[in-house]
C-alpha cells in the first residue's frame, strides 16, 4: 500500500501561514520573538523571530532552561519574578531581559 499525497505533506513554517493552523501560524509568522518555557522554566515554543533574534534554533532551545539564553545576573532576577509571578496567576512586572545570542552579543527584549 503505497502512502497518499496527505500523508506525506511537510508541514513547514510557511505551509502553516498559508494554510491556516491559526495559533501554530501566528507563532512562526509574526515578525516579533514568541517564546514559551513550562511550568519548570524550560523552553517550549521557540518562533522563527526568536531564531533570527538569537542565533539558536528551535531544536538547540526547546527543553532547555530559558535562564540558559539570559545574559546578566538582573535580567535572571527579572525574568524568576516574573515566571513566578505567572504561576501563581499574578501580572507579570513588564521586564528587560538581555538575550545571549549564539555568537555571544547581547540582544534586548522587553
Amino acid at each position: 500500500m503505497s502512502p497518499n499525497n496527505h500523508d506525506t505533506i511537510e508541514r513547514t513554517p510557511e505551509h502553516l501561514c498559508m494554510n491556516g493552523d491559526a495559533s501554530i501560524a501566528w507563532i512562526n509568522c509574526v515578525s516579533i520573538p514568541v517564546f514559551g518555557v513550562d511550568t519548570q522554566s524550560q523552553i517550549n515554543t521557540w518562533n522563527n523571530a526568536t531564531v533570527e533574534m538569537t542565533g539558536y534554533a528551535p531544536q538547540d532551545a526547546i527543553g532547555r532552561p530559558l535562564a540558559d539564553f539570559i545574559m546578566g545576573e538582573e535580567s535572571r532576577n527579572a525574568l524568576k519574578v516574573a515566571l513566578d509571578n505567572a504561576l501563581e496567576g499574578k501580572d507579570a512586572p513588564s521586564c528587560k531581559l538581555a538575550f545571549q545570542t549564539s555568537a555571544g552579543e547581547n540582544r534586548g527584549l522587553l
